[in-house]
């Protein structure tokens, strides 16, 4: 072969293998760029969920909280309604019993079958009428004696009357407070129905995030598989083609250390020929 030959044919192949060497590094580039933008947003989609299943779990924590307020709220609105059947049927017996002493029918000694020691907050008024009239009728004799037992009579059975009255003002104070302690039970439970309805949406709306998360992600994961096994592909296709005899590599060998050597030889060469920058003097 001819020297301009030559000389064409060596540019030419250089000149093609930079081209290949722009061409497979801007392959490389594009393949680098996507496969880390896929991992980028297979990272954020991860954290996306896992902040999700956060949230839910949260959620779901202040939902079984409310859930139990809720059940007290319900057993102590039972609580007060059996309170307030028991005041009914205490006032409705003093009411009775008050309409037969008001009759006659009722006898005195008689109202200590009632109990009233069982109402709380309540000075027993002790009715011993019938121990004060035996009493009465055993010591005391003549008109005196029956003015004397008139007397005790009428105060005694005044005495029951004054119980009944402060039993009946008892059970209004109590119905009171009940009514009251109602009123805050059912306003914190509408509050924490309120509450748990809004924690229930959000719950499911976070859910479906998450549901939304999670497709994006098997989405965004075989795409980046079919990224990957192309880029292997390439690179296996890449490498496989690039094959050198034994003979050429024993050639490159030692004709790269022929250039390293005639490049060493040019450096000192010039280094000796460099002049030499003389120090200022003082």
């Amino acid at each position: 072969m001819k020297t301009p030959g030559i000389a064409r044919e060596n540019a030419k192949i250089r000149e093609e293998g930079q081209s290949l060497v722009r061409e497979i590094e801007n392959v490389v580039k594009t393949f680098d760029r996507v496969l880390q933008f896929k991992e980028n947003q297979r990272l954020a989609l991860l954290t996306k969920i896992d902040e999700a299943k956060k949230n839910r779990q949260d959620h779901l924590n202040q939902i079984k909280t409310l859930a139990g307020n809720i059940a007290i709220y319900d057993e102590n609105t039972g609580k007060i309604t059996h309170a307030r059947q028991q005041l009914v049927e205490r006032e409705q017996l003093i009411k009775d019993n008050y309409e037969k002493m008001l009759a006659g029918s009722l006898m005195p000694e008689e109202i200590e079958l009632l109990k009233p020691e069982k109402l709380p907050g309540q000075n027993r008024v002790t009715l011993d009428i019938k121990e004060k009239l035996s009493r009465t009728y055993k010591d005391a004799t003549g008109h005196d004696a029956l003015i004397l037992r008139r007397k005790e009579y009428l105060e005694n059975l005044d005495n029951a009357f004054r119980k009944f009255e402060e039993d009946l003002f008892h059970i209004d104070g109590v119905r009171t407070n009940l009514a009251n302690a109602q009123k805050q039970i059912d306003r914190k439970k509408e509050k924490a129905l309120n509450a748990k309805a809004a924690l229930e949406s959000n719950y499911k709306a976070l859910s479906k995030k998450q549901e939304k998360f999670e497709e994006e992600l098997n989405l965004s994961i075989q795409q980046e598989n079919i990224l990957l096994q192309e880029y292997r592909a390439v690179i296996k296709s890449a490498s496989s083609d690039i094959e050198i005899s034994q003979k050429t590599d024993e050639l490159i060998f030692s004709l790269l250390a022929a250039a390293e050597s005639a490049e060493k030889q040019r450096t000192e060469s010039e280094s000796k020929f460099r002049p030499k920058v003389l120090g200022k003097t003082g």
